[in-house]
C-alpha cells in the first residue's frame, strides 16, 4: 500500500510528463515564478490618461449630422470635417451619446459612416466632457487575423505547428512579462536580452525537436551566434559613434528613464539580439537537422564529410536568410527612405545619418550572426552526432 502511495506521489510531482518534456516544463515553471516576482511592483507610467481625466473608449457612430469632405486628386483621400453622434460602448460612460467633431486629415484619415466603430478620446473636467475621434476600432479584425494565423499554423504544421504556436506564445510572454519588466527594474538590457534569447531558444527548440543531439547543437549554435551578433553591433556602434541615445524615440525614452528605473544602456545590443534571434534559430535548426538526416541515412560517413554536408546546406541558406534580415529592417524604415529619396540628400549626409547607420548596423550584425551559425553548428552537430 505504501509503495503504491509513493508511486502515486511521484506521478503527481512529475505531472505524468514524458522524460523528454521535463526540461521544457522546468524552464517554463521557473519562468512563471520569476515573472511573478518581477511583476509584483508595477511599472511607473510616464503618463496616465485616466489620472489626467483623459479616457480612450470604444464607440460606434449613430448619426452623421453633417459633413464637408473633399477628395484629394492625387491620393483619392477624403479630407475635411464631420459632425457626428457616437454611442460609447465601453468603460464607465457606456451607453452615453456624445457629439463629436471629426477632422479627417492626411495623417489622421478617419472617415466615418453610420455604424463605423471607433476609439474616441474623452476629456473629462467636472461635468464637462469633450470627445475627439482617435482612430478606428481595429481590435476585432486584428483578433480575427491573429486567429487565422494560429489556425493556418496548426492545420498545415500539424503537431509541430501546435508546438511552434506554444513556443511563440511562450516567447511573447517572456518579452512582455519578463524582459520589459526587468529593464524597468534597472537590469541591463544586454543581460535581459541574453536571458530572453537563452530561455526562448531552449523552449522553442526542445518543443520542436525534443531532447537530442540535433536540438542541443541548434541551441548551442543559436545562443553563441546571437550573442556574437550583439557583440559585433556593439563594436560597430563604438567605431561609428552610434549608441542607444542616437536611436529613434530617444527623448521619450529619456522621459521614461527619469520617471522610472528604466535602464536603456545596451538597448541597441538587445534590439539586434532579439531581431536576429528568429532567423539565426532557423538556420541553426536547419543545419543541425540536415547533418542529423545525413548521418541517419549513412552512419558510416566520417565527421569531416558530415561537417562538409552541413556547410553545403548552410551556404544555400546564408543568402536567403541574410536577405530576410536586411529586407525586414529596410521594410521597417521604408517610409523614411521614400522621404529621403524625394530630397536632395548628398551621399555624405546619407551615410552619416544616425538612423540610417543604425539600421545598416542592425541588418549587417544579424547577417554576420547567420554566417557564423553555419560553420559553428556544422562543427557541433558533426561532433555530437558521430559520438552519440
Amino acid at each position: 500500500m505504501q509503495i503504491f502511495q509513493k508511486k502515486k506521489i511521484i506521478e503527481l510531482i512529475s505531472l505524468n510528463l514524458p522524460k523528454k518534456d521535463l526540461p521544457v516544463t522546468i524552464i517554463v515553471i521557473l519562468t512563471l515564478v520569476v515573472a511573478y516576482f518581477v511583476n509584483t511592483t508595477p511599472i511607473i507610467k510616464v503618463n496616465s490618461g485616466q489620472r489626467n481625466g483623459v479616457y480612450y473608449e470604444k464607440a460606434v457612430v449613430t448619426e452623421v449630422v453633417n459633413e464637408e469632405l473633399e477628395t484629394e486628386e492625387l491620393s483619392k483621400t477624403k479630407i475635411g470635417l464631420q459632425n457626428l453622434k457616437v454611442k460609447i460602448t465601453s468603460g464607465d460612460m457606456k451607453g452615453e451619446i456624445l457629439d463629436i467633431l471629426n477632422q479627417a486629415t492626411y495623417m489622421y484619415n478617419v472617415v466615418c459612416n453610420v455604424g463605423t466603430k471607433l476609439i474616441v478620446q474623452i476629456s473629462v473636467s467636472g461635468d464637462i466632457k469633450m470627445a475627439n475621434v482617435y482612430t478606428y476600432d481595429r481590435s476585432l479584425p486584428l483578433i480575427v487575423f491573429i486567429g487565422i494565423f494560429f489556425l493556418v499554423l496548426c492545420i498545415i504544421g500539424g503537431k509541430k505547428g501546435v508546438k511552434s504556436l506554444v513556443g511563440l506564445l511562450y516567447t511573447f510572454f517572456c518579452v512582455m512579462y519578463l524582459f520589459i519588466p526587468l529593464l524597468y527594474k534597472g537590469v541591463s538590457p544586454i543581460l535581459a536580452s541574453i536571458l530572453l534569447a537563452v530561455i526562448s531558444t531552449f523552449v522553442t527548440m526542445l518543443l520542436i525537436g525534443g531532447w537530442n543531439t540535433k536540438t542541443i547543437s541548434a541551441i548551442t549554435g543559436t545562443i553563441l551566434c546571437v550573442s556574437f551578433a550583439g557583440i559585433i553591433s556593439t563594436i560597430a556602434g563604438f567605431f561609428l559613434n552610434i549608441s542607444d541615445f542616437t536611436m529613434g524615440e530617444t527623448e521619450e525614452l529619456m522621459l521614461a528613464v527619469r520617471r522610472s528605473g528604466l535602464n536603456i544602456k545596451g538597448v541597441m545590443f538587445a534590439s539586434i539580439l532579439i531581431a536576429s534571434l528568429g532567423a539565426i534559430m532557423d538556420v541553426c535548426m536547419s543545419v543541425a537537422s540536415s547533418v542529423n538526416e545525413v548521418y541517419t541515412v549513412n552512419s558510416k560517413i566520417t565527421r569531416k564529410e558530415l561537417f562538409r554536408s552541413g556547410i553545403n546546406v548552410g551556404r544555400d541558406m546564408m543568402g536567403t536568410m541574410s536577405n530576410t534580415l536586411i529586407l525586414a529592417f529596410t521594410g521597417g524604415f521604408l517610409t523614411a527612405i521614400l522621404i529621403l529619396a524625394s530630397r536632395e540628400v548628398t551621399i555624405n549626409e546619407l551615410l552619416s545619418m544616425p538612423s540610417i547607420v543604425t539600421e545598416i548596423v542592425q541588418g549587417l550584425s544579424g547577417s554576420i550572426g547567420i554566417f557564423f551559425a553555419v560553420p559553428i553548428v556544422s562543427v557541433i552537430s558533426s561532433y555530437l552526432t558521430t559520438n552519440r
